[in-house]
């Protein structure tokens, strides 16, 4: 895929098909991008958008517990369900667009937790304890690099 392909649908830093694209591009490498990827490849695509396409994509998680703030998950031992992307009020992950009755879903049916926390609009720039909480409280395999290498090796820019 090509970077003209994208950018032809930005507009004013938008493109609804942008992130699914992404994912579908990390797909290629084979990597499993949920089963505790999930935060990893999310923050790829974040990183990505970026630095390269220049868009604004926020990202979100649902874990367990009652936390005040989003840095308490880490520092109460916290267990992260699920992270995604979030770009123009839409949510996304490997799956394609989801919404919040998919995320309870798969907290319930995966963690037995009906009543999930749901964090969303995460700017890794200002909420910084984001990265950490993705490395500690996810169980990875695939680092962010590593999907974002993908990003760069399938997605030339002309």
């Amino acid at each position: 895929m090509k970077l003209s392909e994208i950018e032809t649908h930005v507009v004013e830093g938008y493109s609804p098909d942008v992130v699914p694209r992404l994912y579908k591009l990390m797909k290629i490498s084979g990597r499993k991008l949920s089963g505790g990827n999930c935060g990893m490849s999310a923050y790829a695509i974040y990183q990505f958008c970026k630095d390269r396409l220049k868009l604004t994509l926020r990202l979100g998680l649902i874990s367990n517990g009652d936390h005040r703030q989003l840095c308490d998950i880490s520092a109460q031992d916290g267990n992260v369900y699920h992270v995604f992307v979030q770009h123009g009020g839409q949510f996304y992950d490997e799956t394609g667009s989801i919404n919040s009755a998919y995320l309870t879903n798969l907290a319930k049916s995966q963690y037995q937790d009906s009543n999930p926390e749901f964090w969303h609009s995460i700017d890794p720039e200002k909420d910084t304890c984001i990265n950490p909480i993705i490395r500690n409280d996810t169980d990875w395999d695939t680092s962010w690099q590593d999907f974002y290498r993908v990003l760069e090796k399938h997605f030339k820019v002309q």
